[in-house]
């Protein structure tokens, strides 16, 4: 946890957005298809995409590493809530809302049970690539049959070592999740050194931010 723990005491948290994702927003159809009981959303920081979430489905469940993030959130939305241990987690509800604070390999569907929807924004990349297929593995376990993942990723002519955020090739997911699931790619954005500063901190020529949905069979 050392490095992001860092990144929150030092408030480098580039990455975090003061608006709900606009991808999220365009493709919301496609996460909601089937008006799912739940939501999952790993890596989720004190993302606003929680609270939007919420007034659309009846359970929202984010889970975050660093304690910092997961206090910052629920400050900021200046939401009270009660909290339980979960094995090695530590558990935050507050109404729709519930933060599961801890390590996401620690996290079991005995531990959280299983979502129809799941929501990575920035999650996948926010991993070196040794660690991506044992996050696929896990994030599908939690995942249930038919249930969708709506994937944000990033691509761009990138060196393995700069991250995060990592870039991640559409290659990689289809290998990733590709043996299965039904992967489909349903966008791309192509964004200028003026819309991304990360252009501009890396010196990347191009950036593009691409859109799943990856759908489990039943």
């Amino acid at each position: 946890m050392g490095e992001w723990d860092l990144r929150w005491r030092e408030g480098r948290i580039g990455f975090h957005k003061t608006e709900v994702q606009p991808i999220l927003v365009q493709h919301t159809k496609v996460l909601l298809a089937k008006n799912p009981n739940r939501v999952f959303v790993p890596l989720c920081g004190k993302s606003v995409d929680l609270p939007w979430l919420a007034e659309r489905v009846p359970e929202v469940v984010g889970n975050e590493l660093v304690p910092a993030a997961v206090t910052a959130f629920f400050a900021e939305q200046k939401l009270d809530s009660n909290s339980e241990t979960m094995g090695p987690l530590k558990r935050y509800q507050s109404g729709r809302i519930t933060v599961i604070e801890g390590d996401f390999f620690e996290l079991t569907p005995e531990l959280a049970g299983t979502f129809p929807a799941i929501y990575d924004r920035a999650a996948l990349i926010a991993l070196p690539p040794q660690e991506r297929p044992d996050y696929a593995t896990r994030l599908l376990s939690l995942l249930e049959p038919e249930g969708v993942i709506l994937l944000i990723t990033l691509h761009g002519p990138q060196a393995l070592e700069q991250g995060p955020p990592y870039c991640v090739s559409p290659k990689e997911i289809a290998e990733l999740f590709g043996g299965e699931t039904n992967v489909q790619r349903l966008g791309r954005v192509f964004h200028t050194a003026e819309t991304e500063p990360l252009m501009v901190r890396r010196g990347l020529a191009w950036l593009e931010e691409h859109v799943f949905c990856i759908q489990k069979p039943g």
